[in-house]
């Protein structure tokens, strides 16, 4: 499994937009919407609304970092989350709650860094800032990963009583 580049910069404007476009082929009707409005809701390109390949995306991240810490030697211990469908999406609020408490088992074994924004998760819906912060928590974890791999010393670079002394 890869690491998914994670979505963390949606705006109102974004929401704003996906209610427009909503509504447009509520009253329009779908033969009446522009090619360009049909490809946009058609191929995800919906940035303003969670929706299930958003929640995959995120089950899938935080499986790869919880496989990639179990693989240094720290115990994340959860059970992988099934994939989500568009059958999932009543039960949204549910499966939201189940990623918040992966992603913070994640964090909590390997760092809990005082710049992660807050993960609540909504009992009703989720809101822009909530999807932001979900990944951005993600990605935080993430880089932080990327920089403990970054640190670790070459294979031979140091030895034991070597006349060197580091500071």
């Amino acid at each position: 499994m890869a690491w998914i580049t994670p979505i963390t910069d949606r705006t109102q404007i974004d929401v704003d937009y996906i209610k427009a476009l909503r509504t447009s082929i509520n009253n329009l009707g779908w033969d009446n919407v522009s090619i360009e409005d049909k490809d946009i809701w058609l191929n995800g390109n919906l940035k303003g609304a969670w929706n299930y390949t958003d929640g995959n995306r995120v089950i899938e991240n935080t499986i790869y970092l919880r496989d990639t810490l179990n693989s240094y030697g720290y115990t994340v211990s959860f059970a992988d989350q099934p994939l989500l469908t568009m059958d999932s999406l009543p039960y949204i609020v549910s499966v939201i709650q189940v990623m918040i408490a992966n992603i913070i088992a994640v964090r909590d074994v390997f760092y809990v860094n005082p710049d992660y924004p807050l993960i609540l998760g909504s009992q009703t819906d989720t809101t822009y800032v909530e999807a932001n912060n979900i990944e951005i928590n993600l990605l935080m974890t993430y880089e932080l990963i990327l920089e403990m791999i970054d640190g670790f010393r070459v294979c031979g670079t140091f030895a034991c009583g070597q006349d060197i002394r580091l500071p």
